[in-house]
């Protein structure tokens, strides 16, 4: 590229602005900061000749909407995981957006690309709502699993009693289930089969869920004895 003559080109922006109109001529002197020096000059000169004033419009900065301003809510491993909070956050009505970059790891002098890191933007007047929402959400799922643990604690089976014969185990299997405790009895389709492997097997047990452990020897103390019983009474888990 050539280096250009500030006199010739001055004298071509002075014959492009003579045969503009007064409007144009002062649209085009709106915003001087576009303009480069030779411009101003043979522009200014066209606003002299004319008997025009040249008062350019000021340049305002248009503030940025606050909708329009995004802030980061948190970076996840994988998208999906993003997902599923942009999708819970906006059934919540607050609207989120993703954003990927790729992650880098320094390894020695060597820098590593890794996989593409998902960042959740979201409004900034969203920000705290947001926050706030994940916030409950975190805590009830905390309390949820606490609550499944200590269910899943509560229904293990533990073995309530032990029988040598089959009599006495159906007999007291009946009176818990008549009093609306679920039980069931392991090993006796083997000892039903020949019943010497009773003793090999540890008996016939009655089997309940932790929880009703209790209740269930409860109800069996107060039930006549049987004879067919063989040494009962003792829980234990399984």
């Amino acid at each position: 590229m050539g280096i250009v003559d500030p006199q010739q080109e001055r004298e071509r922006l002075a014959a492009r602005y003579a045969v503009m109109s007064d409007v144009e001529l002062k649209k085009v002197g709106g915003d001087p900061a576009s303009l480069t020096e030779w411009a101003r000059s043979a522009l200014s000169e066209e606003f002299d000749k004319r008997g025009l004033e040249w008062k350019p419009e000021p340049r305002i900065a248009k503030p940025i909407a606050e909708e329009e301003i995004l802030i980061r809510l948190g970076v996840y491993s994988d998208r999906n995981s993003a997902g599923l909070v942009r999708d819970f956050l906006s059934g919540a009505g607050i609207k989120a957006s993703f954003y990927e970059e790729e992650s880098s790891v320094d390894s020695g002098s060597a820098e590593t690309k890794g996989p593409k890191a998902t960042q959740l933007l979201v409004r900034a007047k969203d920000l705290n709502p947001a926050r706030e929402l994940l916030a409950e959400k975190r805590e009830a799922e905390s309390v949820a699993r606490q609550q499944s643990g200590e269910a899943s604690e509560a229904d293990r089976p533990v073995i309530l009693r032990r029988y040598r014969d089959m009599p006495a185990a159906f007999v007291e299997k009946s009176v818990l289930e008549d009093a609306g405790i679920e039980c069931y009895l392991q090993d006796d389709n083997v000892v039903r089969m020949d019943w010497l492997w009773s003793n090999a097997l540890g008996g016939i047990k009655l089997i309940v869920r932790e929880r009703d452990a209790e209740e269930a020897e409860k109800i069996l103390s107060q039930a006549p004895p049987s004879d067919s019983a063989a040494d009962g009474g003792e829980v234990s888990k399984l």
